[in-house]
């Protein structure tokens, strides 16, 4: 499960990206992979949006 760790947050307007890590996503992402039959070689979440500093 190694392979699954971090997540980005990317702002829309200013570009930051904010690295996060959650064990549950972690998980999920090898859970997911594992139920399909799936060997992954490599992975990314991002999730884009507006940060606080630019709201």
């Amino acid at each position: 499960m190694s392979l699954f760790r971090k997540s980005n947050l990317v702002c829309l307007k200013c570009k930051k990206c904010i690295e996060v890590t959650d064990s549950k996503i972690a998980k999920l992402q090898y859970r997911l992979a594992k139920a399909n039959d799936f060997i992954p070689i490599r992975e990314s979440l991002e999730i884009y949006g507006i940060c606080r500093e630019c709201r």
